[in-house]
């Protein structure tokens, strides 16, 4: 359980600072972005569904946290 849980917090915090790197690569592009015909429209649309994805979703560092504090989790897994 707990290379489980080291692995989702890895995964989980590399989704999210990526995801903060696109956003910065995003608006130094400029206005031209918005335009589905500009590169970054894609790779931010992309970048923002893996974000919602489980292995990405905010709520693995609660989970995580939880089971390093001894926090009852219920039936949730990693």
């Amino acid at each position: 359980m707990e290379r489980r849980a080291t692995l989702r917090l890895a995964a989980t915090h590399s989704i999210r600072l990526s995801a903060q790197v696109v956003d910065t690569l995003y608006t130094a592009c400029g206005a031209t972005t918005v335009f589905e015909s500009h590169p970054m429209q894609r790779l931010f649309q992309d970048m923002h569904v893996i974000t919602q994805h489980a292995q990405g979703h905010i709520v693995s560092y609660e989970l995580v946290g939880k089971h390093w504090l001894d926090v009852p989790m219920g039936e949730v897994r990693f």
